[in-house]
């Protein structure tokens, strides 16, 4: 036989072999076709591939898809046989039995199958990869329902058109699955879930809560009227371009979220991401593999921060008392030197990346760690640290533990204290939203029994006092939920705590003592005499506040010294001002006054009017006693502030009697004038008492 003709008949026999693994590039059928070791299928737009692939650093061999065209080393999106690998020369082959399943077979003696698929006997299967990236199984000869998709079985890739959530037509989860470590597709200690309740992404470790996405929200771009969705903790790449469009969705089939590609019509071929996969990789980060990170999870160490370098949405848990925020493990090369060190092995294969670190996380003198194939190496001591200069080798390379500097500590102990408050006020507002309608309509009546509109001063020409009624829940934002960090002081009548208001106003805040007994009444005409009060040296009264039998009086809050003098007892009592005091016969000043009623026993007749029988009598003798005794002439005869304070607070009924005061008018008679003149006179020489502080 001539050699051109034995070299078409191997050629021939060649071809038919090839025909004989597999009739279409995209599409396995049953009944002869087969996917070995050297051939693939490919989607019908070449955006997918599905063939054996060995990951690096390993001999293991897996049934996987992966991007036709993505850079190297173009890792797997989807893996079948992630905890059941196969050995080095295995000589594999897919295929489609006469069982109807879909297998996966070794030639080589002991190695067991994989069924990757099996729904009973039946004819005319076909397994086709998708332009998707979905692997599907079909009946050829029905309608071509979908018998069995790889969609529904998501390893650490979440691709476009993929589900998150509760599959109700199977009973499984979707979700998403880190591999075990760099190397090994097997589970690893993450999974990203879709939280279908509140409607947010949730990074578990071990079962635990990690990491949350935060409420899924719009966010709106004028640019065509186009309204996509973001995550609060979550910053896609490109989400301004319009890349991702993210859906929730609730259906016959299921509670899910998933995400497209959108493409906008005035984006280029270069400007529209055509590769596009969300990896969850061994230390649960999360990153698009046609580029970007979405979350950066091992930046998590159980902190709840905003400082840069920190991932927002990271849970808090209880942390070792070694151990601070400011603390964090960083790939390093080197050795240590100097001190007291040991290095040892916890040789047990079940142990993670992120188990070796948190098991050197809880060791209070754990320095350093690294994950190997076989478990964890742990350095622990006191000693310093040397970087290599040589390069990096597998036996220098450790995550160390390295601590940053404390610039950011005041701020983050503000931020915890800020959060603290939240904490608290939003715990209050989920219980009063229960009661808002009786709220609201308790507070309508509280302000028309409480109005003032028609109560009017008349040393101030007239003007009206109309006070501010304050929700109880304004107040209590205000103090911080009547916090002790606000608390300015405690009197007979109760605390009194400093707020801020929402627009910003400082105040202060006077909680009457439940033991008062007072009633609506008495604390309406409360209102009324402080509002017509009006001095320099008086605070001014902003509003009230009345939530069940608490009573809250709101004072414009003054800081410092800002009373320190002047504040007259006598005015209080009498509701009248010494600089303004006026009469036609008598005497002329506000402190005479009060001096010839006390002296002709009737002191209660220098009490403001307006207090009626609201008053109790003892309480206005002795404020009226007290002020007489701070105006004495001499000013040994005069108590200190001190003392005024323990006679107005304390239940002392042995007060000095007052002396003449210093200010007084006297009668002189000029014998060289014809008529008698009546000259009303003050003391030239004065005492003043000092000013002590409150």
């Amino acid at each position: 036989m001539k050699p051109a003709t034995v070299m078409l008949v191997f050629l021939l026999i060649h071809l038919h072999f090839l025909a004989a693994q597999v009739s279409s590039i995209d599409t396995l059928w049953q009944g002869g076709d087969s996917l070995n070791s050297y051939s693939q299928l490919i989607s019908t737009r070449r955006i997918f591939t599905l063939g054996f692939h060995t990951p690096q650093d390993t001999n293991n061999t897996y049934l996987a898809v992966w991007y036709t065209d993505g850079a190297p080393p173009n890792p797997p999106v989807w893996i079948a046989n992630r905890e059941n690998p196969f050995p080095p020369n295995s000589n594999l082959s897919l295929t489609i039995d006469a069982n109807g399943s879909l297998v996966i077979t070794s030639r080589r003696p002991g190695v067991e199958s994989f069924e990757v698929y099996s729904g009973g006997p039946r004819n005319n299967l076909s397994a086709t990869l998708l332009d998707t990236g979905n692997f599907v199984v079909r009946e050829a000869n029905s309608s071509g329902e979908i018998l069995w998709q790889s969609f529904d079985y998501p390893t650490d890739t979440l691709l476009p058109g993929m589900k998150l959530g509760f599959n109700q037509r199977t009973g499984r989860n979707w979700t998403l699955s880190s591999w075990f470590d760099e190397s090994n597709p097997a589970h690893g200690a993450f999974t990203l879930e879709w939280d279908s309740n509140v409607g947010r992404l949730v990074i578990r470790r071990r079962g635990v809560i990690y990491w949350t996405s935060g409420r899924m929200r719009d966010y709106y771009e004028n640019t065509g009227n186009f309204s996509i969705k973001e995550f609060e903790n979550m910053n896609p790449p490109d989400v301004l371009d319009y890349n991702y469009n993210f859906s929730s969705v609730t259906d016959g089939e299921g509670e899910y979220f998933m995400y497209t590609l959108v493409y906008i019509i005035y984006f280029t071929p270069d400007e529209r991401k055509i590769i596009s996969g969300w990896r969850m990789d061994y230390n649960g980060d999360i990153s698009d593999i046609g580029g970007g990170y979405l979350v950066m999870s091992s930046l998590c160490y159980g902190y709840e921060s905003k400082r840069p370098g920190v991932q927002r949405g990271c849970q808090v848990w209880e942390q070792p008392t070694c151990r601070n925020q400011r603390q964090t493990f960083t790939r390093r090369a080197g050795h240590f030197s100097g001190g007291f060190s040991t290095s040892f092995y916890d040789r047990n294969a079940s142990l993670g990346p992120s188990d070796c670190r948190e098991n050197c996380w809880d060791d209070c003198e754990c320095m350093a760690y690294f994950p190997s194939s076989d478990g964890c190496r742990f350095w622990r001591g006191r000693m310093g640290f040397v970087q290599s200069p040589d390069g990096i080798t597998d036996a220098d390379l450790m995550y160390l533990l390295e601590t940053a500097p404390s610039g950011m500590k005041t701020y983050v102990k503000i931020i915890l204290v800020v959060l603290s408050a939240m904490v608290v006020f939003f715990s209050g507002v989920a219980f009063f939203l229960m009661r808002k309608l009786k709220q609201v309509r308790r507070e309508k009546e509280l302000h028309e029994l409480l109005t003032l509109e028609g109560y009017t001063d008349a040393n101030e020409g007239g003007k009206s006092h109309d006070l501010r009624l304050f929700t109880y829940a304004s107040v209590q934002s205000a103090t911080r939920n009547f916090s002790s960090d606000h608390k300015l002081g405690q009197g007979g009548f109760g605390p009194v705590y400093k707020g801020i208001t929402s627009e910003g106003k400082d105040i202060a805040v006077k909680l009457l003592s439940r033991q008062s007994g007072q009633g609506l009444l008495e604390f309406k005409t409360e209102l009324i005499l402080i509002s017509k009060l009006q001095h320099v040296n008086l605070v001014k009264l902003i509003g009230f506040s009345i939530h069940g039998n608490d009573k809250m009086i709101i004072y414009e809050y003054m800081h410092n010294k800002s009373l320190d003098f002047f504040l007259f007892i006598l005015e209080i009592v009498s509701g009248r001002k010494n600089n303004i005091f006026q009469q036609t016969e008598g005497p002329l000043s506000l402190v005479e006054h009060a001096w010839e009623l006390w002296r002709k026993d009737c002191a209660l007749d220098f009490m403001d009017p307006t207090l009626g029988n609201s008053c109790i009598v003892g309480q206005v003798q002795k404020c009226i006693h007290v002020g007489l005794l701070c105006v004495e002439n001499l000013a040994v005869d005069r108590p200190s502030i001190e003392d005024v304070t323990l006679m107005l607070k304390n239940e002392m009924t042995n007060l000095p009697m007052p002396k003449n005061p210093g200010y007084i008018t006297k009668n002189n008679v000029n014998e060289d004038v014809e008529t008698s003149l009546l000259e009303k006179l003050s003391v030239n020489e004065l005492t003043l008492t000092e000013i002590g502080g409150r």
